[in-house]
C-alpha cells in the first residue's frame, strides 16, 4: 500500500496518496516492524508537507523520527530533522506562540 501511496504522491494526487498511507500505517502497525512504521509516517508527514499543512507534518515527523531513532536508522532520522527544519521553515517565526 505504500507503493501505491508513492505513486498517487508523484502523481500529485495526494488525498489518494494519504488513503493509501493511513492505510499501510494500520497494516504495519498490525504486524510490527518499527522501520516501517516509521517509513509510513515520514510519508504521511511529506504528504501534509505538500498540503501546506506544516502542524500536521510536523506531528507526524516527529513520531518516524522517534522509531528511526530505536531502530538506530541514522541517515533516515537525518532525513527527518531536514524535513522538520523545512516544516519549521515554511511555518515562520510566529510557531508556537
Amino acid at each position: 500500500m505504500t507503493n501505491v501511496g508513492n505513486v498517487y504522491s508523484t502523481l500529485g494526487d495526494q488525498t489518494q496518496a494519504l488513503d493509501y498511507y493511513n492505510n499501510a500505517l494500520v497494516l504495519v502497525r498490525q504486524v510490527g516492524g518499527k522501520a516501517s512504521e516509521a517509513t509510513t509516517l515520514a510519508n504521511i508527514g511529506a504528504v501534509y508537507a505538500v498540503l501546506e499543512d506544516q502542524a500536521q507534518a510536523l506531528v507526524y515527523y516527529k513520531e518516524a523520527q522517534v522509531l528511526f531513532r530505536q531502530v538506530g536508522a541514522r541517515w533516515n532520522e537525518a532525513i527527518i530533522h531536514y524535513n522538520m527544519a523545512m516544516a519549521y521553515a515554511n511555518i515562520g517565526p510566529t510557531y508556537g506562540h
